[in-house]
């Protein structure tokens, strides 16, 4: 009797954890990244991806940046240098998102740019060996080359 009801218990949470790890993975596959810029490292190791992510009706774009090793290509999770989100009070790209711009000031040394209305949830000031510094702006971002060239390849509708 008790070894039945230990088994019954057993089979319960390994029915459980199934169940949640399919829900998990059906849930990230539900969002979806659209990389905006890649932006090398002077020493061509590293790239600065700058991209959107959407997870369907019910959230609006956001806008991240992820440090990748140049030759990795970007997976479809959250960037993991900054995630940010104008919730209305910031500026947007005309696709989704805030606008943000990345400046490599050295191998070792990033500078990133977003709109001080913008709400951040990841904001990380080291990775690996580079150092991630940030500055807001009021309206638009301090230079705008990366919109017009998304511009040409058809990404603003």
């Amino acid at each position: 009797m008790i070894r039945e009801i230990y088994y019954g218990i057993v089979l319960f949470f390994a029915f459980a954890f199934g169940l949640l790890t399919c829900v998990g993975v059906a849930v990230d596959d539900m969002c979806g990244n659209e990389i905006i810029q890649e932006i090398p490292s002077p020493n061509r190791k590293l790239k600065a991806v700058i991209f959107t992510r959407n997870c369907g009706a019910t959230t609006g774009y956001s806008t991240h940046i992820s440090l990748l090793p140049v030759t990795q290509k970007l997976l479809n999770t959250g960037g993991n240098i900054l995630i940010t989100s104008g919730n209305g009070n910031a500026p947007s790209w005309e696709f989704g998102g805030v606008p943000v711009e990345v400046v490599w000031i050295s191998k070792y040394s990033l500078k990133i740019s977003y709109p001080g209305e913008a709400k951040t949830f990841t904001k990380e000031t080291n990775f690996d060996e580079v150092a991630i510094v940030y500055e807001t702006y009021d309206s638009t971002p301090p230079s705008s080359s990366y919109l017009e060239k998304k511009s040409d390849d058809k990404m603003l509708h």
